[in-house]
């Protein structure tokens, strides 16, 4: 089975979305998943709601990937089951998903021409909507 590459790891994050800090949560990785729990408020809600976000690597070929994003995604949930692949963006990890009708990617951030990774994004196209979430660790 594929892993993460990161073991027990868990960093508070801030929400971003088309460039606005939307809200906060928290990132926890591990040798074959991550998960991404928090709140955002996203313009007209007047409230904050919780969103999260979820991928576990089940065989070397295989994931299942869960989301609940408020306000952005349809239908929402999403829980869905399908290949993903491995590869590098510009020096960075990428892992991108194929899922009944969706294309999903977690792509890792940090300054071009650094090493360092400050943070991730997670895109999800389906056939009725997009939908980009951006997270800085803090």
């Amino acid at each position: 089975m594929s892993d993460l590459g990161f073991q027990n790891l868990s960093r508070p994050v801030l929400v971003s979305y088309h460039d606005q800090q939307i809200g906060k949560g928290t990132s926890t990785e591990t040798s074959n998943s991550m998960t991404v729990k928090g709140d955002y408020d996203i313009p007209p809600t007047i409230a904050e709601v919780g969103f999260s976000f979820a991928v576990q690597l089940l065989t070397s070929n295989t994931c299942t990937v869960e989301a609940n994003w408020p306000d952005l995604l349809r239908p929402n949930p999403l829980a869905v089951k399908g290949p993903y692949l491995w590869v590098l963006v510009l020096g960075r990890p990428s892992l991108l998903i194929s899922a009944e009708g969706y294309q999903i990617s977690v792509t890792y951030t940090g300054p071009i021409g650094q090493p360092t990774i400050t943070g991730f994004q997670i895109n999800i196209l389906g056939k009725d909507n997009a939908a980009t979430l951006g997270f800085l660790y803090r």
